[in-house]
């Protein structure tokens, strides 16, 4: 269930992810196959969004849904690719952890 206030946080969201790459409404709406009316009513909390309008918001602002739901830190889906390789490589997780430990004993250092 969402919580009205919810919608006005997305809304605002998905207003400043639009501003921020400089599209209109209607150019986000053509986009990700919508209408104006929909992403008008969303940004400004008048009606739900379903589903398929967060996951094609998500997809062309390379956002997580998570972030668009919830504010969360927003992670492209570039990054949640290499997150899920390193999970998945234990080598390339050790090789990581060095590299960090190294530059912290460097800041340390200096």
């Amino acid at each position: 269930m969402t919580l009205p206030n919810s919608n006005v946080l997305m809304g605002k969201r998905l207003k400043q992810l639009r501003k921020d790459k400089k599209i209109t409404q209607a150019e986000l709406a053509k986009n990700i196959n919508s209408s104006l009316r929909m992403v008008s009513a969303i940004e400004t909390a008048h009606c739900n969004a379903t589903v398929q309008f967060i996951k094609q918001i998500s997809l062309f602002f390379g956002v997580s849904t998570d972030y668009i739901l919830n504010g969360s830190i927003p992670i492209s889906n570039q990054d949640l690719k290499l997150i899920d390789m390193i999970h998945h490589d234990s080598n390339l997780s050790s090789k990581l952890i060095a590299l960090l430990n190294s530059k912290e004993q460097i800041n340390c250092i200096s």
